[in-house]
């Protein structure tokens, strides 16, 4: 994933990254949040966001319980800037 926005498509505020986790067994608080660490880095290492550090980014993390394997997924979302676009959904 690489991605090449202009600057005024960055905008200064914060980037809002948030994870749902749709999960048969819910994980504990720990462990949800150590379950994106790599997708995080991806996000921060493809120049999407800023950093991963304190401060770089507003990090969400939800689950959602589904019944089967087969609905289990985790969708991205990654919000640039305070207008609420653009907003990008992996």
């Amino acid at each position: 994933l690489a991605v090449d926005l202009p600057r005024e498509a960055q905008g200064t505020e914060t980037p809002v990254v948030r994870f749902r986790l749709c999960r048969v067994k819910l994980l504990d608080v720990d462990a949800k949040y150590a379950s994106v660490k790599d997708l995080l880095d991806g996000l921060t290492n493809s120049g999407l966001i800023p950093g991963d550090k304190e401060g770089q980014v507003d990090l969400k993390v939800e689950q959602v319980k589904v019944k089967t394997k087969a609905e289990e997924r985790t969708e991205v979302e990654v919000v640039l800037n305070e207008t609420g676009c653009p907003v990008i959904k992996l």
